[in-house]
């Protein structure tokens, strides 16, 4: 009797911990940018967002440039101030937007340089906008999500957008 009883308090407790909210979200995200992906839940509505991984890795590896071209895969650091809604009463599928900044490193192929080989490191500034959906796996810490935005350069091309999206998963604890 007495295991009965250890045994069901234990899968009352780890119910009732999953179904709870988390602060914390660690994962990797597979697209623009890519990589690991840390989020901090501030409130039920409301997260921070960091994303620290490649930038041109899907769309953009190789691009002409102002005065010369990109041709290879460089390492971004975006962060998101997030907007969080749940969609339905289960609590398992939440929708999300917000806005944030980015910074990318590269390497910039000027057709200036009398070497093709030749290369400076650029780096980009901006600002960067998401949205997206996440699913909230039944019964586990795990999610899913997946989202598109886009990133808004500043420094050193004023106004060049480039389209960002992703998908990925995260451990929720």
């Amino acid at each position: 009797m007495k295991k009965l009883i250890l045994i069901a308090s234990l899968c009352f407790i780890s119910t009732v911990s999953f179904s709870q909210n988390k602060d914390w979200a660690f994962g990797f995200r597979v697209g623009e940018p890519g990589g690991i992906n840390v989020r901090r839940y501030l409130t039920d509505e409301r997260a921070i967002e960091l994303n620290i991984g490649t930038f041109g890795a899907i769309w953009g590896g190789t691009h002409i440039f102002n005065d010369g071209e990109y041709r290879n895969v460089g390492l971004s650091v975006n962060a998101h101030y997030l907007y969080l809604k749940d969609i339905g009463n289960s609590g398992r599928f939440r929708v999300h937007y917000g806005y944030g900044a980015q910074v990318n490193k590269r390497r910039f192929y000027a057709y200036r340089f009398t070497n093709p080989d030749d290369y400076e490191n650029r780096t980009s500034i901006g600002a960067s906008g998401t949205a997206g959906a996440e699913y909230y796996l039944k019964s586990t810490p795990l999610s899913i999500f997946a989202d598109i935005g886009a990133f808004g350069e500043l420094l050193p091309k004023p106004f060049y957008v480039h389209i960002q999206g992703g998908l990925g998963a995260r451990f929720n604890f």
